[in-house]
């Protein structure tokens, strides 16, 4: 897809402008919002926000429900449930690297402009949520990196080799 800025810019996947024109926006916004944030406005629109508060009342709630609506879309796209233990409660719910690699990949996302969680999610919508990925729980997740297994899939793995009980026929 080609840059909706300057024709012979190639998109940035993800994105509708190439790199240099991001890298070109993103030094205007930063700009703009260090000066706003000088003048103590809110960081997103430039008017007053409550005291020690960087957003006003307004981009905050706008912001809050924006980043909600990325998780939900994401989450729902992998299943909606952690696909180890079947927890549906949204807030446990996260995005898990299949392979591992989570941190490493994060690294390559942050080199390529990529800085939070939301630019994260957006990346999973637009390439139509990659089978690289999973949704797991935070504690499935946690136990996966920690132990290399979460102990649900430990304890499955472990009952298919169970062997069922030999029962002896007494000879009457």
């Amino acid at each position: 897809m080609k840059c909706n800025r300057c024709v012979p810019g190639i998109a940035v996947e993800g994105f509708k402008k190439c790199g240099s024109c991001l890298k070109r926006d993103r030094k205007a916004q930063k700009i703009k919002r260090e000066k706003r944030i000088s003048n103590g406005l809110c960081r997103h629109c430039g008017k007053h926000p409550p005291t020690s508060k960087t957003y006003c009342h307004i981009c905050n709630a706008k912001m809050k429900t924006w980043r909600s609506q990325y998780k939900i879309d994401v989450i729902m796209g992998y299943g909606g449930k952690c696909i180890c233990c079947g927890e549906t409660e949204f807030d446990f719910l996260t995005i898990d690297h299949i392979n591992g690699g989570g941190n490493e990949h994060r690294k390559l996302l942050k080199s390529k402009g990529y800085t939070n969680t939301i630019q994260f999610y957006r990346l999973l919508k637009v390439s139509n949520f990659p089978k690289q990925f999973q949704c797991l729980c935070y504690n499935c997740n946690c136990a996966k990196g920690a132990c290399g297994i979460c102990p649900h899939q430990r304890k499955r793995e472990a009952e298919q080799f169970v062997q069922p009980p030999v029962i002896q026929l007494l000879d009457s």
